[in-house]
């Protein structure tokens, strides 16, 4: 399993913090937040707020999130410009960028959602249509409670940004024997799209895997899955109603509010056993 490391990531801010009986003043560990530029065939497309790891992933992910790029085969190279904090794609083929720079917003949220892009496209208003065109997921991958459990906390130990600063969010990709990739960001749905990057770089097969994440489930979250083809979403927290919507459509199976050995069963109970 491979894990973010947190060397980089992490500043110090000096503070003064009241512990229930007293102000002291004290340095404590704060996650960075920068700006990554992401360019395709020489335009720069978007500016995502980042903690500044793994950025080929996360590009590569945003881009597949989006429908630019759908497989390793479509990408001629890559340049990561580490400094500046860019990266830069060439894809095989011309890609359609629609009207150019008005198709996505120059700056994205810490959050990671991608508000104008997908707000421009319908979600915000009815989220089954951006779900046009995508297949319901087949059955299988059965789950048991066991599994879930362990599965949750094998991320929740593998996150020591959130350990140290408290200030991040993180997913994993997952088979039902264990992690095998976790990544930690500022943004949610950064770590969704790390991931897949991380799968298309790696040509790697999702239809089988499971998505872990310590954030809120969305409907946006749950595009970024379904598009990837992963049939599973373990969360640390809940979802949406408009999420649930989606994932009832994909045939996504939802574990949710996963802590202290309870969980909830949002959606398609046919994978658990009972």
């Amino acid at each position: 399993m491979t894990t973010m490391d947190a060397q980089g990531c992490i500043e110090s801010l000096h503070a003064r913090i009241y512990d229930g009986t007293a102000w002291r003043d004290q340095d404590f560990p704060i996650v960075r937040e920068t700006i990554l530029e992401v360019f395709v065939n020489g335009g720069r497309i978007i500016s995502l707020a980042c903690t500044g790891h793994h950025l080929d992933e996360l590009a590569v992910g945003f881009l597949r999130s989006e429908g630019i790029v759908t497989d390793r085969k479509a990408i001629g190279k890559i340049e990561v410009d580490d400094a500046g904090k860019r990266v830069f794609v060439e894809t095989v083929s011309p890609v359609p960028l629609g009207a150019g720079s008005d198709r996505f917003s120059k700056a994205i949220a810490a959050s990671g959602a991608r508000s104008s892009s997908l707000g421009q496209r319908g979600l915000r208003k009815d989220p089954s249509r951006k779900s046009e065109g995508r297949d319901r997921l087949s059955q299988g991958l059965p789950l048991s409670a066991a599994t879930v459990r362990a599965l949750m906390e094998e991320l929740l130990a593998s996150a020591p940004l959130h350990e140290a600063t408290h200030g991040t969010h993180c997913a994993g990709l997952a088979e039902p024997g264990g992690l095998i990739c976790s990544r930690e960001d500022i943004g949610r749905h950064n770590t969704i799209d790390m991931l897949g990057g991380y799968a298309l770089l790696g040509d790697l097969d999702c239809s089988e895997k499971i998505i872990l994440t310590t954030g809120r489930v969305s409907a946006e979250i749950v595009l970024k899955v379904w598009n990837l083809g992963i049939p599973v979403i373990i969360s640390h927290s809940a979802p949406t109603s408009r999420a649930v919507e989606l994932l009832r459509q994909a045939g996504i199976t939802l574990v949710g509010h996963v802590r202290r050995g309870k969980m909830n069963l949002y959606t398609d109970r046919n994978r658990m056993i009972f």
